[in-house]
């Protein structure tokens, strides 16, 4: 099959409409996919989806949409994306591929690519580097992966096919997906974003830990918003998020307690020349970055 058509040639599925379910089928959509369904638990989600024309069908029920497509976004949280696939394990069609959207791959990987496989359906593991702290429908938006780094989770033994498949839909949708192999995903993700979540929680925390915050409150300003928008984010969802790469988590909150001890060590020995070193390698470190 030549990978080069896969969006005109092939019915695909987004299961769940929220914000970057609902970001990719308007995507889809725009870019003429040839038949696109939805599987949600929000009915008005699906009608709306299905007035402006962006959807062919839609259901609630699984059963309905499974047996006749060719390719299956799961947009779920990590749970519920684990859940759903074991819930319809004998709805998805066989020869079908089947993706995800879940910022941790490791148990997803491990629950799901088996079980998938013995019924013949492929499972590779993605992750598009895309969202903000908004959630659902309402927030959606066609250009969210627009240059996005996906990764994407396949194992040494997944078919080559059906990895240049997936690939070439996040290509087609305008996003630049990048191999990885699933423990790398998970470590690199909990130094770049998972751990960074908690942090942004526990500035909020100790910025307004009752000390004064009355004074705070009028004091707060670009600062603390820029480091803190991230702690507006969904909290059931970061909480499943922790749960599931709380290993990696953990790893790179102890290499970030050792920055503190540094810091520390600084100001007790009031050693202000390794001060001013610090904030000029962290800048250094972070316009190097914003350049790329």
């Amino acid at each position: 099959m030549a990978t080069t058509s896969i969006i005109n040639t092939s019915r695909i599925a987004i299961v769940g409409l929220g914000q970057l379910g609902g970001s990719l089928a308007l995507r889809l959509g725009e870019i003429k996919c040839r038949s696109l369904y939805a599987i949600s638990r929000n009915e008005s989600s699906i009608k709306d989806a299905l007035d402006r024309g962006i959807l062919e069908g839609g259901s609630t029920d699984a059963s309905d949409i499974l047996p006749v497509v060719d390719l299956t976004f799961i947009c779920l949280p990590l749970t519920a994306s684990i859940q759903f696939v074991k819930d319809n394990i004998d709805h998805f069609r066989p020869g079908s591929i089947v993706t995800d959207v879940g910022s941790v791959k490791g148990d997803i990987v491990r629950e799901l690519r088996h079980i998938l496989l013995d019924k013949g359906v492929y499972f590779i593991g993605g992750h598009p580097m895309a969202g903000s702290e908004k959630s659902g429908w309402s927030n959606c938006n066609s250009k969210l992966y627009q240059d996005a780094v996906v990764f994407l989770t396949p194992t040494p033994e997944d078919e080559p096919i059906a990895i240049d498949l997936v690939k070439n839909v996040w290509q087609n949708i305008g996003a630049r997906p990048i191999e990885i192999s699933v423990d790398r995903h998970d470590k690199t993700v909990a130094y770049t974003s998972h751990f960074i979540h908690l942090l942004s929680s526990a500035i909020c925390k100790t910025v307004f830990s009752g000390s004064d915050d009355e004074a705070h409150e009028l004091a707060c300003g670009g600062a603390y918003r820029d480091t803190t928008r991230i702690a507006s984010s969904n909290v059931n969802m970061w909480t499943e998020i922790t749960k599931y790469n709380h290993e990696f988590i953990k790893n790179a909150l102890a290499d970030f307690k050792d920055e503190i001890n540094s810091i520390n060590d600084y100001l007790e020995n009031k050693n202000w020349q390794e001060i001013e070193r610090y904030f000029s390698d962290a800048k250094s470190k972070r316009d190097q970055w914003f350049k790329q």
